[in-house]
């Protein structure tokens, strides 16, 4: 099972977007602003619970949009319109009001996937069909209401789209179809459809980490980060993590009582404080305790081993602790599927990495997509199902992650603005492909 392809619509710069997924490693290159880092965002956003979408979020086409209802409204006195010519223009209102979406397409294989998450999504149970398509939409309930609402606001100085900034919300709804393909049939999925398509799919995301300084007052803590990210999706049945949570225990018990000892006089002038007195204080206990997470990121020290001298993180370069973060982070999400109780569990897990190669030289660029290349082979050996969609302006990037393979440049998605509009050149459909790259901005 794996994703086909993902549209979006009127999402910032992506207004009618498709692009095909490979089913193993995607790579979207093109210059900036060309909607790169909007189809990432668009993901996260439509699937993931602690995420909302927000006026801002419209593409710029939709606020014309907004604008051309209000003054066909402005246009039509409702009041003097038969009741069958109201319902026609609520129609026409209601299907014209712009709404920001989403469709995932699906394909699986009936002989070999499970198809019981999937279900569903299912439209069509012709054997021939192997696709199930979702389609997230943030979209109107009351189109009308919304435009009336605006023409009889009370501050006639406020501007139709500060307008819909303040009020867009109380109008509008995050919908789930399973919709046909091939016809215009569609089934609302109805309330927790987040967690119905996250038994589908799990989508995760890495970032470079910008916030990164290789100076001694760096506080971010990049590897201790990445170790404890890691530890949380350890399975905690395993005999070593086992000993280590039992080893925390008992020095947690070592610990209060000294603190006892250290702390005593004090709490004992504490719970005498009033004595005699209308005021007392609650008599105060201490105890010691251990969150293993906690211990990893915030006790334990990490260093470089540079010849015969151990050296604190921040004294190591940028590009080296980007590269290990990412590495732990992929890692860490591979433990987690892993991991994941059979409720709990997708299908088949789809990260993305958004432009890898911030602080990198090009060879580093190169280790880290072989890296990343290895662990994902490793993790389809176990079972574990990984597709991988990185942005990149990176060549080293899109040569190290196999154009001199069997699909050569079919992995690649180029991005491209022409006369302001959005192109998706997809290399499978170029009949000859002796591309040199350099004719590409990356």
């Amino acid at each position: 099972m794996r994703i086909k392809q993902i549209q979006v619509r009127n999402f910032r710069l992506l207004d009618n977007f498709s692009v095909n997924i490979e089913d193993d490693i995607t790579l979207i290159v093109g210059k900036n602003n060309t909607g790169k880092t909007s189809l990432f965002e668009a993901i996260n956003i439509f699937t993931k619970a602690s995420q909302e979408i927000s006026f801002e979020d419209f593409s710029l086409s939709s606020y014309l949009k907004f604008k051309k209802i209000v003054n066909f409204i402005n246009r039509v006195d409702f009041n003097e319109i038969s009741e069958r010519r109201k319902e026609i223009f609520q129609k026409i209102i209601q299907n014209q009001t712009p709404k920001v979406q989403l469709f995932i397409e699906f394909e699986y294989d009936i002989e070999t996937d499970c198809l019981i998450n999937l279900s569903e999504f299912i439209t069509d149970l012709n054997e021939k069909r192997n696709d199930a398509t979702v389609l997230i939409s943030f979209e109107s309930i009351n189109s009308l209401g919304l435009f009336s609402s605006f023409l009889n606001r009370e501050r006639k100085e406020i501007e139709l789209i500060s307008w819909l900034k303040e009020n867009l919300k109380k109008y509008y709804q995050l919908t789930c179809y399973a919709i046909d393909k091939d016809s215009n049939f569609k089934k609302d999925i109805g309330l927790n459809f987040k967690s119905k398509i996250e038994k589908v799919v799990s989508f995760e995301d890495i970032k470079a980490s910008r916030t990164l300084d290789d100076t001694k007052s760096d506080k971010n803590k990049t590897l201790a980060t990445g170790f404890s990210h890691y530890y949380r999706e350890r399975d905690k049945t395993k005999e070593d993590v086992k000993r280590l949570e039992d080893t925390l225990t008992k020095v947690s018990v070592d610990l209060k009582n000294e603190y006892e000892k250290v702390l005593k006089d004090v709490i004992r002038d504490l719970n005498h404080f009033g004595a005699s007195t209308p005021i007392s204080i609650p008599k105060i206990e201490i105890d010691s305790q251990f969150n293993s997470e906690a211990v990893i990121k915030n006790n334990i020290k990490y260093y470089y081993k540079h010849d015969d001298i151990n050296l604190p993180e921040s004294y190591n370069g940028l590009g080296y602790s980007n590269l290990i973060f990412m590495v732990l982070e992929l890692t860490s999400f591979i433990e987690r599927f892993k991991n994941s109780s059979e409720e709990k569990k997708s299908e088949f897990l789809t990260i993305l990495i958004e432009e890898p190669e911030a602080h990198m030289h090009p060879q580093m660029q190169q280790v880290f997509i072989k890296q990343i290349t290895n662990k994902i082979n490793k993790a389809k050996s176990d079972g574990i199902n990984i597709q991988l969609i990185i942005t990149t302006h990176s060549s080293h990037i899109i040569a190290e992650a196999g154009i001199d393979l069997k699909k050569g440049f079919d992995r690649i998605r180029y991005f491209n603005k022409i006369n302001g509009n959005l192109e998706v050149n997809d290399f499978n459909n170029f009949k000859h492909k002796k591309v040199i790259l350099k004719h590409f901005a990356f």
